[in-house]
């Protein structure tokens, strides 16, 4: 197993969940943990115990921090989205949480988001940091605002510079990239967030079926603050290309 947690740290503070993402959260938060942020892996990256240290910028991860699509290409960023938690594992799914346009709208309401128009979507799609006049910088004023939403007050030129110092050609080819879905949407729907290891930290959507996800627990949960959500199934054509079959109510 993969040791993420310091010997002076809290016992098993960070616990690796290793499998199928909708399976894992489950057990996570079953055992008192929520879901690592996007912000947490890579605060970890800059400053664990020597020990685990490696570990963490190592691995890619998959957090609990979401991304929203709607059928226009609209975004939605979502810190902490809660309805990744709480997925029935008896119900099918691909990708993805189909939302319905009154949870769209719900989410777009919440405090912790940052919505993006679809031409803003392709104007930040694969940029990222920069290496410009001496110092990182996102490569454009759009990029700055998506990473100023998932760093929570991080250094983020800080950590830029420190995967600067790891990856040699990471001058030439920039940083913290940022990808988004680019296929049609027929509906909205929600995914979570991964990051990559720390040679790229790149930013893609994780699937929640992929059965090789790996995640990470937090301790400092119970089980019982986790907010339980309604789901009903919605049959899919397996070969329409869309993401996912089930949908939110």
């Amino acid at each position: 197993m993969t040791i993420l947690t310091g010997p002076n740290e809290l016992p098993d503070k960070y616990k690796p969940f290793a499998g199928r993402y909708t399976e894992q959260m489950a057990k996570l938060t079953k055992e008192g943990y929520d879901l690592i942020s996007i912000t947490e892996v890579m605060e970890r990256r800059l400053k664990a115990p020597v020990e685990v240290i490696k570990a963490w910028r190592d691995l890619i991860v998959d957090t609990g921090d979401g991304i929203a699509y709607n059928t226009n290409g609209d975004v939605i960023i979502s810190l902490d989205a809660k309805l990744l938690r709480g997925i029935p594992l008896t119900l099918p799914l691909r990708n993805s949480l189909q939302l319905s346009q009154e949870q769209w709208y719900d989410l777009e309401r919440n405090d912790d988001v940052i919505s993006l128009s679809a031409e803003e979507v392709r104007e930040i799609h694969q940029r990222g940091y920069v290496y410009r006049e001496g110092i990182w910088q996102p490569e454009n004023s759009l990029v700055g605002r998506v990473w100023k939403h998932l760093g929570r007050g991080l250094n983020l030129s800080q950590y830029a510079q420190l995967i600067g110092e790891t990856s040699e050609t990471s001058k030439n080819y920039g940083v913290m990239k940022i990808n988004f879905d680019q296929t049609e949407k027929t509906f909205p729907f929600l995914r979570p967030w991964h990051i990559f290891g720390l040679s790229t930290s790149r930013l893609s959507n994780a699937s929640l079926s992929y059965h090789q996800s790996f995640l990470i627990g937090v301790k400092g949960v119970k089980p019982e603050d986790q907010t339980e959500t309604e789901f009903e199934v919605v049959e899919e054509d397996e070969e329409d290309g869309n993401f996912d079959d089930i949908k939110i109510e």
